[in-house]
């Protein structure tokens, strides 16, 4: 009798012990689950702040398109509540003729992946935007949800628009130029010649187009460094020197360069360089140096037999006086 109770003492024992060690699985169990539905809630929350920080519209929808959740940017986008936009279908934010052809849209094969792709939306008010929207099928709760992220890109368009019309204007500009003009980018690589150009130089775009504006084709032998300097410096700001330069049929002429750097996000693309013929000026003021010379001389108390010289020689500053006599 007393072996039995012996034993089945050990028993209880035993099975006390299995008992508290399930026991304190079973807690290690809860805590552990505890912690699992805490991290889930902690990120659960921590997505939703990012859903509201966001400053696209971020809409989840059933995948017929009626809208289940949206964040704040999207109410404030389509100007709505929150609450009103709950309800909703996709339908209710496009324009008339588009909202026909969403239901063959909004199926697995139709949405973008993730990839945005450009759209046209409708607010409360009825006003027209473009937008650009990015969507995703996803199983939620084992039910299949589209998730819709769509950008206002409104300013971008209007941007878009400007410099579509300032690019205009700039080519426009350019090709009515009186001087003769021409557009290279950072690197010297020559991008447009205006008709004025080639009428001076004798160059077609086509056989100047690519090539390096200091390569020397426009620069006589003795201007070439200071060519490659000017297109350095240029990029800095304005520049407008006078120099020499060269034709295609290798005649020099003197220029006026002015030449402005392209700034776009203030960082240079390219330069514009204008090039205005100076050749009848300078040989207007050389005639005029010439006469002023001559007349100097003139009416100096030199004799006749010292001015014939004089004459000569200045007259073959702009003439060939070689067979010139005086009688």
């Amino acid at each position: 009798m007393t072996k039995e109770k012996n034993i089945t003492k050990g028993q209880l024992t035993n099975k006390l012990v299995k008992l508290s060690q399930r026991i304190a699985e079973l807690e290690k169990s809860v805590v552990g689950c505890q912690q699992v539905e805490e991290s889930l809630r902690e990120n659960e929350e921590k997505f939703r702040i990012l859903v509201e920080m966001a400053t696209d519209a971020i809409l989840i929808e059933t995948i017929e398109g009626r809208i289940l959740e949206c964040n704040t940017s999207g109410a404030k986008m389509f100007g709505y509540s929150k609450k009103e936009m709950i309800g909703l279908t996709i339908a209710d934010l496009v324009p008339e003729d588009f909202a026909k052809i969403l239901p063959k849209m909004i199926t697995e094969e139709e949405t973008t992946h993730g990839i945005f792709v450009p759209r046209i939306n409708k607010k409360k008010d009825g006003t027209i935007f473009p937008t650009e929207i990015a969507t995703k099928l996803v199983n939620i709760r084992e039910k299949p949800r589209l998730i819709v992220y769509i950008r206002d890109i409104t300013k971008r368009k209007k941007a878009e628009k400007k410099l579509k019309k300032a690019r205009k204007l700039f080519a426009s500009l350019f090709a009515s130029s009186p001087e003769a003009a021409l557009y290279h980018d950072e690197n010297g690589n020559i991008i447009n010649i205006n008709s004025h150009f080639s009428k001076i130089f004798g160059y077609t775009l086509k056989e100047i187009r690519g090539r390096n504006i200091d390569e020397g084709m426009i620069y006589p032998e003795d201007k070439i460094e200071e060519g490659k300097r000017f297109t350095q410096k240029v990029l800095d700001g304005f520049l407008e020197y006078e120099t020499i330069r060269k034709k295609k049929d290798g005649t020099l002429f003197p220029v006026i360069i002015s030449a402005s750097p392209v700034m776009i996000d203030k960082k240079p693309q390219g330069t514009v360089v204008l090039y205005k013929d100076i050749t009848e000026r300078k040989q207007s003021e050389q005639l005029n140096t010439v006469l002023h010379n001559i007349s100097k001389a003139a009416n100096s108390d030199i004799s006749l037999e010292q001015l014939y010289p004089i004459i000569h020689q200045e007259l073959n500053n702009i003439i060939d006086a070689t067979n010139f006599f005086i009688a």
